[in-house]
């Protein structure tokens, strides 16, 4: 897959490209991979920065023989893997590219974002080309602190040297968004990384004519291990032949391969997508070791970043985000396993399997076709208008070519649909480009962000409610609700939408504030009892008594319910208060996508029925 083997046929393999990889480190003396390290080996450089046991210690000896610890021996085979008389007949994808191994990780896996920071940082100093990073610290964060973390991987493309990060494998995780969507791992979701998806390999080598080291022959590797739902097999072999067993699904995006886009700006991710799925590859060398067989995104991420070092080598000059381009307007996109019939959402493959030779040989003066593909995973489609549909060109020139994209009708924004698909260009010899896009399909600034709706037991939200003496009953009410504090009280307001903006405050119940939703009947009037106290705070320039939540940072939409026992806010002044006795209202504000914080027009907004607080205790 990806064309390797005809640039290979051509004498392209990567020459003169130094691929940085941040991983275990590797046993060097595989002969796979060269048998030595430092100037003139495969393994040309590198740097540790821990030990076996996870100890921090800092030398430039990155050797590895623990077998927990094999991931980066085998990676660094899928880069740069020689054949030789003595191993299997398989070769690296550019096996001419010089392989600097930086050992951030233990024999255990672990490694800290200080370490990482640390190779990459150091792969920089020793003027790599690329750096890949088999590796995914989990959700991000978008809090708006910087994180060192991004701020090096900026630093590295800001350098030309292209971060090539595994997406991750948490698509089917327990706990994770819904239809897997956002799945993704930090720190594939900077910007200006670029995140690699997984497609299963087309063939899995299983039927070794072989004999292992207990004496019985070898047909299914596979089971080896089976029973424990293992995700990688070690053999040792006394022949190096072996032949591969065609898999059903093979070909298309693994089920684990995650899911983007990311979160806060539905950037694309992946970008594009490479082989994995059962691997052939080196291992520490050993008595149970040498090869092993490994399945996962981390086998996708060499192969994309050796790819990426094959067009290097021909476009030297080329920026990142140029060749960027070229593998993914290049790359295959691919059938959804579930229907053949429909494309893979490009937030699961990117720009499809990427096409390497096709990559750097497409280059041509054609005339070009525009048409619409739709990749859906649901079968509604959109519409795309080109009002110029062919254009000319030669080669290394371009033009500008506008066209709409209208996404189908009757999408429900509460279910956070994604949009998608790929925009082909078929030039006069039949060959086609493709340019995928993502998007949400609505307006996320117009678009409700508070569930106003009654539940399926029959009460209205936003809701508020209180409890009895002995807690054993609810009490809900959307005119007043009388509250006996110490009982306990709370309420749910539900979000429906991504925001970073989330609050409830407490306002006088006599407020003039205009919401845009109001939770009780307008036109009932009560008799105010006010507090003892004055608001000490505002919200959009009305009298506010403080804050029950006051939440910043991106949020799920989610059903925010806060109980207390007690009256106390948080005041203007950052300090927390009781408020005491006195007929009250919840206001709710959720900020709008896109909005700008402190203007009220840009907030979806609901006000509660009056909460009269009894037998509070204030002061």
């Amino acid at each position: 897959m990806g064309g390797v083997d005809k640039l290979h046929r051509r004498g392209i393999k990567g020459k003169g490209i130094k691929i940085g990889i941040i991983d275990t480190g590797a046993d060097y003396r595989h002969p796979d991979l060269g048998a030595g390290f430092g100037p003139g080996h495969k393994i040309a450089g590198g740097h540790s920065f821990v030990y076996d046991n996870g100890t921090l210690g800092e030398g430039p000896d990155t050797f590895i023989s623990c077998y927990g610890g094999g991931h980066g021996t085998h990676v660094a085979r899928i880069i740069g893997m020689d054949s030789v008389p003595s191993s299997f007949d398989i070769t690296g994808v550019a096996p001419e590219a010089s392989i600097y191994m930086y050992r951030a990780f233990d024999c255990n896996g672990r490694a800290g974002s200080d370490t990482i920071v640390a190779a990459m940082s150091k792969a920089q100093e020793d003027g790599v080309d690329i750096v890949s990073m088999s590796l995914g610290i989990g959700p991000a964060s978008f809090s708006g602190a910087v994180d060192p973390l991004a701020a090096i991987t900026k630093t590295l493309t800001n350098a030309v040297i292209a971060v090539i990060v595994a997406q991750s494998n948490a698509a089917n995780e327990i706990g994770r968004a819904k239809n897997d969507l956002y799945t993704e791992e930090w720190p594939s979701t900077e910007s200006t990384a670029l995140a690699v998806g997984a497609i299963s390999n087309t063939y899995f080598p299983v039927v070794y004519p072989a004999v292992d080291l207990s004496g019985a022959t070898l047909r299914y590797a596979k089971n080896y291990g089976a029973g424990g739902g293992y995700s990688h097999y070690k053999l040792k072999f006394s022949s190096s032949s072996f032949s591969s067993s065609q898999q059903p699904g093979g070909g298309l995006m693994d089920y684990y391969s995650s899911f983007g886009p990311t979160w806060h700006d539905y950037n694309l991710k992946p970008q594009v997508s490479a082989p994995e799925g059962h691997i052939l590859s080196t291992w520490p060398l050993g008595p149970l070791g040498g090869y092993a067989i490994l399945s996962g995104i981390s086998m996708a991420t060499p192969y994309l970043a050796a790819s990426y070092a094959l067009v290097k080598t021909q476009f030297p000059k080329a920026s990142i985000a140029e060749i960027t381009t070229r593998l993914q307007i290049n790359a295959k996109p691919l059938p959804w396993i579930w229907n053949s019939n429909m494309l893979s959402a490009t937030y699961q493959q990117g720009a499809g399997l990427v096409d390497v030779f096709n990559a750097i040989y497409s280059d041509s003066y054609s005339d070009y076709y525009l048409q619409y593909a739709e990749p859906s995973q649901q079968p509604l489609y959109g519409t795309a208008t080109f009002p110029t549909p062919t254009v000319k060109i030669r080669a290394g020139q371009s033009t500008k070519v506008s066209f709409s994209i209208s996404p189908p009708s009757g999408v429900r924004p509460s279910s956070l649909p994604v949009f998608d698909g790929f925009i082909t260009v078929t030039d006069s010899d039949q060959s086609a480009f493709s340019i995928p896009y993502v998007g949400p399909p609505y307006s996320l600034f117009n678009t409700p962000y508070i569930y106003t709706s009654p539940t399926s037991f029959g009460v209205q939200l936003p809701s508020l409610y209180g409890y009895n003496a002995d807690q054993s009953n609810i009490t809900y009410d959307i005119g007043l609700l009388e509250v006996v504090v110490s009982y306990g009280f709370g309420g749910a307001v539900p979000t429906l939408q991504w925001t970073t903006e989330f609050s409830i405050s407490i306002l006088p119940a006599n407020t003039n504030i205009k919401p845009d939703h109001y939770g009780f009947n307008q036109s009932i009037q009560y008799p105010y009892i006010p507090s003892a106290f004055a608001p000490n705070s505002t919200v959009f320039r009305h009298p506010n008594f403080g804050t029950l939540i006051n939440d910043t940072g991106l949020m799920w939409p989610e059903n925010n319910a806060p109980f207390d026992s007690d009256t106390s806010v948080k005041g203007g002044n950052g300090v927390r208060w009781k408020v005491g006795n006195g007929d009250y209202r919840w206001f709710a504000a959720v900020l709008r996508w896109g909005g700008t914080s402190g203007r009220q027009e840009d907030y979806d907004t609901w006000l509660g029925p009056v909460i009269r607080f009894v037998n509070g205790t204030s002061g």
